[in-house]
């Protein structure tokens, strides 16, 4: 489940191995959009899976990006929507910042 998902993910951080943590990171993502329950941004993850998990692994904070994904499973994990919500707003304004520094 994602908790194992995240798991790898902060661990690859620690080894400071960039393809798996990454890799594990846009698993990260792709789960959290089946989470979601919403059709359409399943439906896109899996037709842009690659796209996606390209882009998101743009990031070069392993350790950071780790810690935003342990926050928000733990918020999950807690049933704390509006902590959900928040820290979800953060992490894809953090996302698109990086994104439009990297692309202009």
């Amino acid at each position: 489940g994602l908790r194992r998902v995240l798991e790898r993910e902060e661990q690859a951080a620690r080894d400071g191995d960039q393809a798996a943590s990454r890799a594990a990171a846009g698993d990260f993502h792709a789960y959290m959009a089946v989470l979601a329950s919403n059709d359409v941004l399943t439906e896109l993850a899996g037709v842009f899976a690659t796209r996606l998990k390209w882009i998101f692994g743009l990031h070069q904070d392993l350790q950071g990006m780790a810690a935003s994904h342990r926050e928000l499973f733990e918020a999950i994990e807690a049933r704390d929507v509006e902590l959900v919500r928040r820290l979800l707003a953060e992490h894809l304004a953090a996302g698109t910042a990086a994104a439009e520094r990297r692309f202009g």
